[in-house]
């Protein structure tokens, strides 16, 4: 188990869901009567900001895309960026948007986990006072941020 302290994140996380399913098979067929990954953690996994795709950028890969092949790689890329999970997530953020970052409004609205309802208020938070900064730093009254669905 020294390898496991040795590791941090995702690295650490893989080998011990490694760990423990080879544990798990040799304690089924009788090798080991013991499992020594039982009872570690793996810990957080840090909440990443969850942000839409601006509208320049997709035009940016769309200019960039000369090639029959690029097209068809960046068609791919689009469907399955748009992926029903894809559009649940942005659902869910757009409704933290417009309603204010509130956990338990979300969790009520959409049932959500608590955890993952502070994650989308978190990420609300954080792009509004993205917005924010952004319209006190240019002067303008429109805001840069996230454009409406």
């Amino acid at each position: 188990m020294a390898a496991l302290d040795a590791l941090t994140g995702s690295r650490r996380a893989n080998l011990l869901v490694s760990l423990r399913s080879l544990f798990a098979f040799a304690k089924k067929t009788g090798k080991v009567f013991r499992d020594p990954t039982r009872g570690i953690r793996v810990g957080q996994h840090p909440y990443r900001l969850a942000q839409r795709l601006d509208q320049d950028d997709v035009d940016q890969a769309t200019e960039a895309a000369t090639t029959p092949a690029a097209r068809l790689v960046l068609m791919l890329a689009a469907v399955q960026a748009a992926t029903l999970e894809r559009l649940r997530v942005d659902r869910q953020l757009e409704e933290a948007l417009v309603s204010g970052p509130d956990p338990l409004h979300l969790a009520a609205v959409f049932g959500l986990d608590p955890k993952t309802a502070i994650c989308y208020a978190e990420n609300a938070r954080a792009l509004l006072v993205t917005m924010v900064e952004e319209q006190d730093s240019t002067g303008r009254d429109e805001p840069k941020g996230p454009r409406p669905i």
